[in-house]
């Protein structure tokens, strides 16, 4: 309550009076179908656009992983079937880092592979404080994070990163019940454990790179637009519509003017344009053979046209209003 209020009196001070956020979510779905969406893309899905064998090679991975937890709490002196999970997991775990080292994972479950200790967590240990305390307060905050979420979840996300927060409670858990397992099983079956750290290791690796994609992909998308900007003019006028864009273009944002367009108002944004004697603008998309058919049959022009050859993904025209 108290960083809401902050909030409204920091957005009024700088906007100099009351002002509203707008977004792309014109209505955001609520509902069981939304819930269970946010749930499978933020706890289960192992990529975003990643390749079939790298999806399969991660599910692999956890799945064997929880396999081997299952069996270690019921069968633990069956160590070879334990040994021979927990290996196939760790060599799951390397071959998705091979087949996509930057691939972005969005499900939580599946970026955390010491997550499988929970499975070894047994009645009398969350019978005491501390980890009663832990496991209800992970639980209660996690159900309010599915219930409250976008269907579509942080978006653009490393395991679901609305529920980072509660992962400080998570991982001692599932810790603490590894170390108390180590006790019950004999030493060969204990050195299985270094599965999990190969796992961690591969998962940590692809995090990373993941990251380092990510930022290089953001200023490769920015130096673009800015390129294209330096032919429109001073403060170029820059259409978009992807809302995410502009928020990406905060470090030029003060020297450009941006314009959100929802795809079916672009053609009548440019007659807009045209009538507020804006000769030229900047269109930033990803759609490029959709809105630069609208943005032609409204009269535009496209002078020039930066991206992939092929027209794929990011496009940056320069377009003459007419």
């Amino acid at each position: 309550a108290g960083a809401s209020l902050v909030e409204d009196r920091w957005v009024r001070h700088i906007m100099g009076g009351p002002s509203t956020t707008t977004g792309s979510f014109n209505a955001i779905a609520t509902g069981l179908a939304a819930r269970l969406k946010g749930f499978r893309l933020t706890w289960l899905t192992p990529s975003y656009t990643g390749s079939r064998a790298h999806d399969l090679a991660l599910l692999a991975m956890i799945g064997l992983l929880a396999a081997a937890a299952i069996i270690a709490r019921r069968r633990p002196d069956d160590g070879q079937a334990i040994s021979v999970l927990a290996g196939t997991a760790a060599a799951a775990s390397i071959a998705a880092l091979v087949t996509g080292p930057d691939t972005l994972v969005p499900g939580l479950v599946v970026t955390l592979p010491l997550a499988a200790g929970v499975l070894l967590l047994r009645r009398h240990q969350l019978g005491s404080p501390a980890t009663l305390m832990a496991a209800g307060t992970f639980a209660l905050f996690g159900l309010g994070v599915l219930a409250t979420q976008y269907p579509q979840g942080g978006s653009g996300e490393w395991g679901g990163r609305y529920f980072a927060l509660g992962l400080p409670l998570l991982v001692p858990l599932a810790l603490a019940a590894l170390a108390a397992h180590r006790r019950q099983v004999d030493r060969a079956t204990a050195r299985t454990a270094a599965a999990l750290v190969v796992c961690t290791a591969a998962v940590s690796v692809m995090a990373v790179a993941s990251l380092s994609s990510s930022h290089r992909f953001t200023s490769e998308l920015m130096a673009t637009i800015e390129r294209g900007g330096e032919q429109v003019g001073e403060r170029p006028v820059l259409v978009t519509t992807a809302p995410a864009v502009p928020r990406l273009a905060w470090q030029t944002f003060d020297h450009q003017r941006w314009l959100l367009a929802d795809e079916d108002d672009l053609a009548d944004l440019v007659g807009r344009l045209r009538r507020a004697g804006v000769g030229r603008f900047g269109l930033v998309t990803n759609r490029l053979s959709r809105d630069q058919a609208t943005v032609e049959a409204a009269g535009g022009r496209v002078v020039s046209r930066d991206g992939r050859p092929d027209g794929r993904d990011w496009q940056v025209l320069v377009v003459d209003a007419g």
